[in-house]
């Protein structure tokens, strides 16, 4: 009798390994990203999501449908209820997300 395949398990394997690289973090709605550019040399938050990958996602989208020289170039990390943020991470580090998101 021939062997059954568990498709769920292979599918599972498949996404996570084209899926960019994990960033370990706070449980969902502790923080907020902001992806934060410039367009027509006017700082804007470009997008907010409670993840990391989701506000990268959004923030390329937001670049590619302006077409207007408009430039992301960082994510702030705010903690909710405060108005300063926590930590920045610079374009060339999400460069793998960049990536990832730009081909998709």
């Amino acid at each position: 009798m021939p062997r059954k395949l568990n498709l769920f398990k292979r599918a599972t394997c498949f996404n996570i390994m084209n899926a960019p690289p994990p960033i370990i973090d706070a449980p969902l709605g502790q923080y907020i990203y902001m992806g934060m550019g410039i367009v027509n040399g006017h700082r804007v938050c470009m997008s907010v999501a409670y993840k990391l990958d989701y506000c990268v996602k959004k923030a390329i989208q937001f670049e590619n449908a302006l077409n207007i020289g408009s430039v992301f170039d960082k994510v702030n990390k705010v903690k909710v209820g405060r108005l300063e943020a926590e930590t920045s991470f610079t374009r060339a580090e999400l460069q793998e997300y960049i990536k990832y998101f730009s081909n998709t």
